[in-house]
């Protein structure tokens, strides 16, 4: 069983059915029958040993919660980790709610419970550290290196890609970006995302020079990129923005994992591009205030 996420036993100690290791069974770890699904605290996750870790836990910090090796750029990662980890404090968990609130609405809601959880909370953090600028939030907290990538993550390239070689298209845009840092998961996912397309962020700078992946893409599946053509073109003749247009393409891909034994065709449609309450969100893209 892989380790989602660190936490506290002591945190939450009430409910059923997760495991918890521990130094008294055997081999060192036995299952606890009553504690609940534990909270991510990212600001302690490093310093703990394999034994406290906990299994399964309901967290959003899913992404750059261990030091990435030094070079040039990984500075880049480090700011984002560190963005991420005051993110879990509680001071700010109400801005964090409503960042989420925000990004739900624009994108489609999501629960612990589902399949894709892990895959949207890494790209509500995404969207966090860039659209909705949360470093300019916790900018006290963090190093001169740091702060020096607050910009480059608001001006970060949003697109449509597919990956050709190690050339990533943007089929939105047109752009063509060959990153220079792409951390070890968003590789090996580029690696098996042959024939599909992913809503994904890239940050360049020139000091030093990087054009750097980041991670919380979201990958739409196959069967979908026939059915984007149209949504695209729909999108282009209705002027949408950037944001509006890939924001409609999340909540569509929401829908159709959301439904079984469905054709893409019958979640990605045109008019779907002008539903629900995002469409009215098209003022607010810059994200909260």
């Amino acid at each position: 069983m892989a380790v989602a996420a660190a936490g506290y036993l002591t945190q939450d100690t009430n409910a059923v059915g997760q495991l918890e290791s521990t130094a008294f069974g055997k081999d060192g770890e036995h299952p606890v029958v009553q504690i609940h699904r534990a909270v991510d605290d990212p600001l302690v996750e490093r310093s703990l040993r394999k034994k406290e870790a906990v299994f399964e836990a309901r967290h959003l910090a899913t992404e750059y919660t261990m030091a990435p090796p030094m070079g040039p750029g990984m500075g880049l990662f480090d700011a984002v980790t560190r963005i991420v980890q005051m993110g879990g404090t509680s001071e700010r968990a109400v801005r964090v709610a409503e960042m989420r609130a925000h990004f739900e609405t624009r994108t489609g809601a999501f629960a612990p419970e589902d399949p894709w959880f892990e895959e949207r909370s890494r790209a509500f953090w995404a969207d966090a550290v860039t659209r909705m600028r949360f470093g300019r939030d916790v900018e006290a907290h963090l190093t001169g290196e740091q702060c020096a990538w607050l910009q480059p993550l608001e001006r970060a390239h949003r697109g449509l890609f597919h990956a050709d070689g190690a050339v990533l298209v943007d089929v939105w845009s047109g752009a063509e970006l060959a990153p220079t840092l792409v951390d070890d998961a968003s590789r090996a996912e580029l690696d098996a995302a042959a024939g599909q397309l992913f809503d994904a962020r890239v940050v360049g700078a020139d000091s030093p020079c990087v054009i750097a992946l980041l991670s919380g893409a979201v990958f739409h599946p196959r069967q979908a990129t026939v059915a984007i053509e149209p949504v695209l073109l729909a999108a282009r003749a209705a002027s949408l923005s950037t944001d509006d247009t890939l924001d409609a393409l999340l909540r569509m891909e929401r829908r159709l994992r959301s439904l079984s034994r469905v054709k893409a065709e019958y979640a990605y449609r045109p008019e779907a591009l002008f539903s629900g309450a995002a469409h009215s969100m098209r003022r607010s893209a810059k994200g909260p205030t």
